[in-house]
């Protein structure tokens, strides 16, 4: 392998210098138009640091980016042939004692560090390629400019006793108890020994870097920035902010294929939600889990709006076509989401897409792809569950892959809790007495034997309240009709241990579920409400699925996945009020199933 290296190295010095960067710019067209897996993490990398440039900006920074880079790996080559192509600019005159250069993987940076070796005592902390033949290869160069290499902090600190200057790199080699620093306003691990060695002994950073203007290259050796007194965080900040501002003028000169973000420490997620609260508080709940992992989540909640209904078909088809091959494309949206949407999506950058229900589905997995990012469905999509990352479905739902989490109910967590109970219990002046609750829902399909059954079990509920001293905290949904509303006014009134009955057709308070579950040591649910019974199993109550009319399989289905371990049944004539409370909460049963959606989707 090393002496095919030298080979190469002896036929491109033969070239004439033009030819030579000629084949420099093939080189670097080579790697963009074939090595996909490098493209992609360079697309990846610029969106989230630029999420507002088009994805033709970003390839075109992408493709200038390969081709300086072919560029600048034939330079190292024919260094001693570009020097009197270099123009080195000093922003302050430099000291006659040795300190510290501190650069990014840009530019034609084995270029200028030689030139740099030209000018003063100058040595370059390095770390050891994975091929060693290239790594002897690459060595053997820089000595031959002068260059003296380092391997070790210890041999830094050794030249920098002797008053040489040092170069060291801000943007690779973190180890993992590294500083976590803002760089274009993502938090990732940095590097801090040049800082390290600053503090220690008294030397002062000097970030350097450069670009091609035509046919030069200009070197930049920025003002130094003294360390003395200031945390090392502070100083690495300011280190990054001077190769930002940077890169925001020269974005093509920076190697974006280098994993900079691989270990940050911030995940933005984008929740697409229908419209429907059940939904959206799944997806809501899922996230509360990916919480807990050690990291900042900024999340985004988006309405999906079709134009109309074939827009939402041509969704499905091209979520059926799509790949990873669509990344940075995503044209397709603009096609059947609406302006407002199209445009958000194509202006922001995100780590995770979710979307619950199968109105969003499609989008979820079209955008994902489009960006790179990972992508989750909750619900039963109506598109391949392969289009997605994992797919988190009811146990009833019967399916079954690879990328497939079953729990069982609907996904719901409460994190302000108590503090929707205090703030209801206040609102509504619920006493201290002891208390069941109804949660209403409304007919599927049999409105006469719903209607005629529900005023039975109001008639045999007033009696077990009156029996065993119970007051009676009510609630309707936004489904219940008016005529289901009628019986329960009519049924209610004047009984006295009525404490509270919420219509929410007429008025709806934001902690109502919360509070009268949580106050309740038994929950009826009719057995319509999905979400509702899954939400009063998940807080861990003794609940009771009240069935007012025959159930079709879908619904008895979810009624049977929880009968064993977590549900009670009351079926007509409803006079067996003899219970039994969970041994846990639903939430505790779904927590335990959602530890593979920690590792697959952060």
């Amino acid at each position: 392998m090393y002496l095919l290296i030298r080979l190469v190295y002896r036929l491109v010095r033969l070239l004439p210098l033009s030819l030579s960067l000629a084949l420099g710019k093939v080189v670097g067209l080579g790697f963009y138009y074939f090595d996909k897996k490098k493209k992609r993490i360079a697309f990846i990398n610029l969106k989230q640091v630029f999420p507002k440039k088009t994805n033709k900006s970003i390839f075109s920074i992408i493709r200038k980016s390969f081709i300086s880079f072919g560029i600048s790996f034939i330079e190292t080559l024919i260094v001693d042939r570009l020097k009197n192509r270099v123009r080195i600019q000093f922003r302050e005159a430099l000291p006659p004692w040795g300190n510290i250069l501190v650069g990014i993987h840009e530019g034609s940076w084995e270029l200028y560090n030689s030139c740099l070796a030209d000018r003063f005592k100058y040595a370059i902390f390095v770390r050891e390629q994975r091929n060693p033949a290239m790594n002897k290869f690459l060595n053997e160069l820089r000595e031959k400019s002068s260059l003296k290499i380092c391997t070790s902090l210890k041999e830094v600190v050794k030249l920098l006793k002797k008053n040489w200057w040092v170069g060291m790199v801000a943007d690779h080699g973190a180890e993992k108890n590294s500083e976590i620093v803002d760089f274009f306003n993502i938090p990732v691990p940095t590097p801090g020994g040049a800082v390290y060695l600053a503090k220690k002994f008294g030397r002062k950073i000097y970030p350097a870097f450069g670009y091609r203007e035509g046919n030069y290259h200009i070197g930049i050796i920025e003002k130094p920035i003294d360390c003395e007194g200031r945390e090392s965080r502070e100083i690495l900040r300011e280190i990054n902010e001077v190769f930002e501002d940077f890169l925001t003028s020269y974005p093509w000169s920076y190697l974006w294929w280098y994993k900079r973000f691989k270990r940050k420490k911030k995940r933005r997620i984008l929740i697409l939600t229908d419209g429907k609260v059940g939904h959206l508080k799944q997806s809501l709940s899922l996230v509360d889990v990916l919480e807990e992992l050690p990291y900042s989540i900024e999340k985004d909640i988006l309405e999906i709006n079709y134009k109309n209904r074939f827009a939402r078909l041509l969704a499905e088809i091209f979520a059926f076509f799509s790949t990873k091959n669509c990344l940075g494309c995503g044209r397709c949206l603009k096609l059947f989401l609406d302006s407002y949407t199209a445009e958000f999506m194509s202006k922001n950058f995100f780590d995770l897409v979710v979307s619950a229900g199968s109105l969003c589905a499609p989008v979820c997995a079209i955008y994902s792809k489009s960006l790179g990012a990972k992508s989750c469905c909750i619900l039963k999509p109506n598109v391949a569950l392969s289009k997605f990352d994992l797919v988190i479905v009811p146990h009833h739902d019967g399916v079954r892959g690879k990328n497939v989490v079953q729990i069982k109910g609907a996904l719901t967590h409460f994190k302000d809790l108590q503090k929707k109970v205090e703030e209801g219990k206040r609102f509504l002046n619920l006493g201290e007495c002891k208390k069941i609750s109804l949660f209403l829902g409304n007919f599927l399909h049999r409105e006469e034997e719903f209607c005629e059954n529900l005023k039975i079990f109001l008639s045999r509920l007033k009696e077990f309240s009156f029996t065993e001293g119970y007051k009676l905290l009510v609630s309707t949904s936004r489904r219940t009709s008016l005529s289901v509303e009628k019986i329960i006014r009519e049924s209610l009134a004047n009984f006295p241990n009525l404490e509270s009955l919420i219509v929410v057709r007429e008025k709806n308070y934001p902690f109502i579920m919360e509070t009268f579950v949580s106050l309740s040591e038994i929950v009826f649910v009719s057995s319509d409400s999905v979400s509702m019974i899954s939400e009063s199993l998940s807080i861990g109550k003794l609940t009771v699925s009240v069935l007012l009319e025959k159930m079709r399989s879908r619904h008895l289905n979810f009624l049977n996945s929880l009968k064993d371990d977590f549900l009670n049944f009351l079926v007509f004539p409803y006079n067996n009020f003899t219970f039994q409370a969970p041994q846990k909460s639903l939430w505790e049963y779904n927590y335990s199933q959602l530890q593979k959606a920690k590792e697959v989707l952060l």
